[in-house]
């Protein structure tokens, strides 16, 4: 993929899993190369932060790399990891 397309994937990811709190295509979005906390973590989350949202303050690529700076805000509602 290219930059921009990497880019969108991330957004994309962002906008369905953390804003939307949608799992339905966890699987999509999570590659078995990377450290995967789970769709079960996930779900504790949302739990513990159900009006989480992100933002995206800054997005960046170099080859097949992508970074996002990411503002996430919620309110805490309940336990969360302990």
């Amino acid at each position: 993929m290219t930059i921009k397309e990497n880019k969108e994937f991330i957004r994309r990811n962002i906008k369905e899993i953390i804003n939307k709190q949608d799992l339905a295509n966890y699987s999509e979005f999570i590659s078995g190369k990377i450290l995967d906390c789970g769709a079960d973590h996930l779900k504790q989350f949302f739990t513990a932060f159900p009006d989480a949202q992100a933002n995206i303050l800054d997005i960046f690529g170099k080859g097949d790399k992508v970074v996002a700076h990411l503002d996430i805000t919620g309110t805490n509602t309940g336990s969360f990891t302990g």
